[in-house]
């Protein structure tokens, strides 16, 4: 019986204390980094550059191990897409949020951009005849220039709260996390192909990913989607974190 106690208490002891120490780790800053370098896991990013080369012979590689069947049938969706003209993303759909609530006419267009540029991508890596090319090159000029990556229905996250967006305080939403992705394997699958263009363009997408997503996720704390404010957490924080991660 008195072992049975024993053996009650000390699963009772360990019950509490596991969240305890967890949680006594969480909030040790450094924690995550200390493990890390433990590890030896600094010595990861010692060759990155040639790292990033292997994995995009390898990527490319794979995809012309892809089947004709699934080849044509992403060519078509890329011609299907070429044919169409670039959406138009305009002030007055960004604001029109703030003033009726509709969020259907920006979204819209802006996820259909994306998805243009998507499947032009795709193509182009899978064809490798730079047919694409052009066009790829002004759905990004487009991309570039958008004065907000993030949703009008999520500029609640700007200081100056909802409506137009504010270029001098970017804001991190899940589809800002998104297009960041989307932006960096596009520079990772076709750097050659788009320095041969244009060097400035890769300068150009570099900067931009880093005044709109790497400069804040680094520099700020207080998006309640980072889980500092002991908030209960959702979808947001591994989405954003995980497509951020990736773009980096």
């Amino acid at each position: 019986m008195r072992k049975k106690s024993s053996l009650i208490l000390c699963g009772i002891a360990l019950f509490f204390a596991v969240p305890l120490f967890s949680f006594a780790q969480i909030r040790e800053g450094n924690y995550l980094t200390s493990l890390f370098n433990q590890q030896g896991g600094a010595e990861l990013f010692a060759n990155v550059d040639e790292l990033k080369k292997t994995q995009r012979f390898s990527v490319l590689a794979n995809v012309q191990a892809i089947s004709p069947v699934s080849k044509r049938s992403i060519i078509e969706r890329a011609d299907k897409e070429l044919a169409k003209p670039w959406p138009l993303l305009t002030l007055s759909q960004f604001n029109e949020f703030k003033l009726t609530g509709n969020r259907s006419g920006y979204e819209g267009n802006y996820f259909a951009r994306r998805s243009k540029l998507t499947h032009l991508v795709i193509g182009e890596v899978v064809e490798r005849k730079g047919r694409y090319l052009s066009e790829i090159v002004d759905g990004l000029g487009l991309v570039l220039e958008e004065s907000s990556w993030a949703l009008p229905a999520h500029m609640y996250l700007q200081k100056a709260g909802d409506g137009l967006p504010d270029i001098e305080e970017p804001v991190i939403d899940l589809f800002v996390a998104q297009t960041a992705m989307v932006l960096a394997w596009t520079r990772f699958l076709l750097a050659d192909e788009l320095d041969s263009y244009s060097p400035q363009l890769l300068a150009r997408m570099d900067r931009e990913l880093a005044n709109r997503v790497f400069n804040p996720y680094l520099q700020r704390d207080d998006f309640w989607w980072m889980g500092f404010n002991k908030k209960r957490m959702n979808n947001w924080n591994i989405y954003v974190n995980t497509n951020v991660l990736i773009a980096a």
